[in-house]
């Protein structure tokens, strides 16, 4: 339960993307290190698939590995749009290894593909919790245990 909560936390805050601040505390300038909010839904998503993928039933391993493999798609997908846009030989290189590259165009794809990744884990979780709920966890019946 409280990695359901987790997920529904951390989903329900503001996905921003991470990186540092500097603020003025006393007259001494601190670095804050922010973790990139989207990165920690969709690990906290990971977690929950981890403590529920024993009691996977075929509905749950044919609907999450659906949307594994949308996932991956969606990555080639926008690795492949910056790849027909780029010039660079180099560029195109990095692009080639899975890698989206330091440039302005690169770090937008990037930014396009988070977004679409976070909507995709949204869905995980939903899969997820309905699976949970399929498994009679939230009643007062306790299917989803250890014998």
């Amino acid at each position: 339960m409280r990695a359901i909560e987790k997920c529904r936390v951390e989903g329900s805050k503001e996905m921003r993307k991470g990186g540092d601040v500097r603020q003025n505390l006393n007259g001494q300038i601190v670095t804050l290190t922010i973790p990139d909010q989207r990165n920690v839904y969709m690990e906290s998503v990971e977690s929950l698939y981890d403590l529920l993928e024993y009691f996977f039933d075929e509905e749950a391993t044919k609907n999450i590995n659906e949307l594994d493999e949308q996932i991956k798609t969606s990555h080639l997908f926008f690795l492949n749009k910056i790849k027909d846009l780029e010039k660079n030989v180099r560029e195109k290189q990095i692009i080639e290894s899975g890698i989206f590259p330091q440039s302005i165009m690169g770090n937008g794809m990037k930014h396009q593909w988070i977004e679409n990744k976070v909507l995709f884990y949204r869905k995980k979780f939903r899969l997820l919790f309905s699976l949970f709920k399929r498994k009679n966890e939230l009643s007062s019946k306790r299917t989803l245990g250890y014998a």
